[in-house]
Parts: structure tokens; C-alpha cells; sequence
């Protein structure tokens, strides 16, 4: 069993023991509390975190969904007419013509980016024993307290195992900040101007993009927009004082996204950034799915913790000091999901966007060497799941052998053997 996420099922395989403060009756609350503590060992919380990550693309992107419902409409015409049907085409892990990457390469890079901001790069460096060929020591010297360098981020980024999956994008738009006017033209060293554009820029265009049909041609126009003097010129010039990546994105979110999206209409893409409703996830082939038919509710519970932290707040409102950065990032993030929930998944690095999501999206079924966590023992009880834990268990083990079975007849076909050839007595 390797470390992945199963797109069609919903289960985050995990290849490590669970741990045994994840056992308990609170799930996976406690990691997403403290997601860095010492108990979860040095490599599980990014496995983790990353196949976490994975399930919150999946709920909040319409190409990815349309994958799903794609293949599940296979699904069922397979079980109706037993024979193998054609599905939608999806250039889900191929480079299209004249595009710098596929769509595989800007989720990886989305989800490795989160992990990489919420472990910590200078962690992850010592971690790996990487030094930075020696400059490590330096920036070191001159480290403020629980921060880390645009050099330390970009490091790791751009290195480590499966590079060429999760750093190739990563390439592609620091060359491309890296040449805009607007980034030269922004104060500091051309090194942290240049990562600053793409760590600002990355979350929101990546999510623009994510929900077009189009992914990667809507994510080249929406960075390349970002890039323009009224794009990344104006946000630079009206940072936070306090110069935290996770203000700028907080502050930037509500003018960015919009911006974005209307990049990627003008390329004569759709995408359903500001509009009412789930989109796909009212898709007869989802509301059909044994565990996805779920997410709408899902989507609803969030919508209502929102609104009551909203409420919980009138009589006691966050101040905007510069002494509690914490509460600088909630009057934020009121603010800008009075409209909707989607910064909460566009922003899933956050802390307390990622512990809603933790709460309310657990994957929904994690699946330890040793033990399987179901989505309902994660859940705040406020808001629970309309199901069981071992009934939600059960949809998600159901939905494993559907596709088994489509698989072995695909298999079956390949060599020219009856549909059922390969299914156990």
C-alpha cells in the first residue's frame, strides 16, 4: 500500500500506523489541531495533511468533480448492461499542446505547496538534512522569530522526491514572475519579489482554474493576470505592515479572486467562482455516489459553522491589533466568507480555515497500515454526518469493490477473457 488518495472512493491510504493519538473517539481532530506535534513522528503529517488536502480539491473543484462523475457514470452502465462503456475524456495527467504542464502537476503542486506552508520549510530542510549548500547558517543568523525565507520555501518546493510532479509548475512561474515588469519594479531583492508573487498568487488562481473546464490554459491566463501592475503592483503596495503571507492572502482573496475569473472568462472559459449553488456536486452520478451524495450536506454544515462563528462574534468582534496576529486573521476571515465558503478551501493553509475543514472534511475514510478512520469520528457533533461511522465505513468499501469490478472486466477485456474472469468465487 502506498501514500494516495483515491479520487472515485474517497479513501486516503496512509502507509505508516496510526498513530495512537488518532484512535480515539476525536479522529483526526487532534492532528488538526496540531498538526506539527511531535506525536504524529516527522513524516506522517505531511502524508497526511497532503491526502487531506486532496479530498478538499476534490469537494471544491468542478473539473475534478467531473472526473469522478465521469467514471462513475461508467460505473453504472457497466452494472446495468454488463459491458464495458466509453467514458468522458479527462487530460487529467498529460501535457496538453503548448501548455507548461497538466492538470496532475498543478494539483500536486497545489496540495504540496499547503503541506510544504504548515509543516514548515525551515523544518523540512533539517528534516532532510539539506542545508542549502552551506547559506542555511546565514539565513539563520538573521531569522525572526518563527519565520522562514522566500529561499527556504522556494528550496523545498523545488526539490525533494517526485520534483518533476510537484516542482514543475513551480519552475514555470517563477520564470514567469521573474520576468514580469510589475515584480521587478516591487521593493526588495528580485529572489523574495519573485516568490512572493507566486506564493500569493498560486492558491487563488489555482482554484479560478480548478473550476474550468480548462484547467491549466485558465491558470496560465489567471497568473499572467496577477502579474500585471494592477494585479501584484497595488497588492504590494498595500500589504499588511506586519508582512504576513497569510494576511496578504486574507486581504487580497475578495479583489484577486474576482480578478482572476475574469481573466479566464476572457479566454472564453466558464468558471463558477461567484455564482449560488454546489455546481456538480447536484449531479445525478454524485448524488448517486455511496459516499459522495454526502457532500452537499457537508457544504451546508460548513455554511452554518460560518454562520455561527459570524454570530458568536457580534457582542465580542476580533480587534485588528498588531500584538495578536490571531485575531488580525479571524476579522479577516469573517469578512471575506460573508459571502461564500469558497476562501476556505482556496486558502486551506490557514489555521482556522484548516480546522474547519479538518473537522467538517475529513477524508471520508483514512486508511492507516494498522486501522481506518471514518470521516464521522473526525466531525465537530454539532454537525455530524447524516450517517453512521461504520455505515459511512461500509458506503466507502462498497464503492471500492464497484470499482474493482469495473476494473477486473476492463482487465478481462484487455486479454480477451469473459467480463467475469477475474472475479473471486
Amino acid at each position: 500500500m502506498g501514500t494516495e488518495f483515491n479520487w472515485f472512493s474517497g479513501v486516503a491510504e496512509i502507509a505508516a500506523p496510526c498513530p495512537p493519538g488518532l484512535a480515539a473517539d476525536r479522529g483526526l481532530q487532534p492532528f488538526f489541531e496540531a498538526p506539527n506535534a511531535p506525536e504524529w513522528g516527522a513524516a506522517l503529517p505531511r502524508w497526511l495533511y497532503h491526502e487531506c488536502l486532496h479530498f478538499w480539491q476534490l469537494a471544491s473543484s468542478r473539473y475534478l468533480q467531473l472526473i469522478v462523475v465521469a467514471e462513475w457514470e461508467r460505473v453504472f452502465a457497466f452494472e446495468r448492461d454488463r459491458a464495458l462503456p466509453r467514458g468522458a475524456r479527462y487530460a487529467y495527467g498529460s501535457v496538453g499542446a503548448g501548455e507548461p504542464f497538466s492538470v496532475r502537476d498543478l494539483v500536486e503542486c497545489l496540495a504540496r505547496f499547503w503541506d510544504v506552508h504548515t509543516r514548515g520549510a525551515t523544518r523540512i530542510l533539517c528534516e532532510e538534512d539539506n542545508d542549502l549548500d552551506g547559506r542555511l547558517a546565514l539565513i539563520d543568523a538573521v531569522r525572526y522569530e518563527g519565520g522562514y525565507s522566500s529561499e527556504e520555501f522556494d528550496g523545498v518546493m523545488r526539490s525533494g522526491r517526485d520534483r518533476e510532479v510537484y516542482a514543475r509548475p513551480y519552475h514555470w512561474m517563477r520564470e514567469r514572475a521573474a520576468a514580469a515588469p510589475a515584480v521587478r519594479e516591487l521593493p526588495g531583492s528580485m529572489e523574495s519579489a519573485t516568490s512572493w508573487a507566486v506564493n500569493l498568487l498560486l492558491p487563488i488562481a489555482g482554484f479560478v482554474a480548478l473550476n474550468t473546464e480548462a484547467p491549466v490554459a485558465a491558470f496560465v491566463a489567471a497568473f499572467d493576470r496577477g502579474l500585471s501592475p494592477d494585479g501584484i503592483g497595488i497588492a504590494a503596495g498595500r500589504r499588511d505592515r506586519r508582512l504576513s503571507i497569510n494576511l496578504d492572502w486574507l486581504d487580497f482573496w475578495p479583489v484577486l479572486a474576482p480578478g482572476l475569473a475574469r481573466a479566464v472568462r476572457r479566454i472564453g472559459l466558464h468558471t463558477w467562482l461567484g455564482t449560488a449553488g454546489y455546481g456538480v456536486l447536484e449531479n445525478p452520478a454524485l448524488s448517486a455516489h455511496p459516499v459522495y451524495r454526502h457532500l452537499t450536506s457537508r457544504m451546508n454544515a460548513l455554511n452554518d459553522v460560518l454562520r455561527n462563528m459570524r454570530a458568536n462574534r457580534v457582542f465580542n468582534p476580533p480587534r485588528d491589533d498588531s500584538g495578536n496576529i490571531g485575531d488580525a486573521f479571524l476579522l479577516r476571515e469573517l469578512a471575506i466568507t460573508r459571502q461564500d465558503y469558497w476562501p476556505v478551501f482556496s486558502l486551506p493553509g490557514q489555521p482556522n480555515f484548516r480546522l474547519l475543514l479538518g473537522s467538517l472534511f475529513a477524508p471520508p475514510l483514512v486508511r492507516f497500515d494498522d486501522a481506518e478512520i471514518p470521516a464521522t469520528a473526525s466531525t465537530l457533533s454539532e454537525w455530524p454526518w447524516p450517517v453512521d461511522g461504520p455505515t459511512l465505513a461500509n458506503a466507502v468499501h462498497q464503492s471500492e469493490a464497484r470499482l474493482c469490478a469495473l476494473r477486473n472486466a476492463e482487465a478481462a477485456a484487455r486479454f480477451g477473457v469473459p467480463l467475469d474472469a477475474f472475479v473471486r468465487a
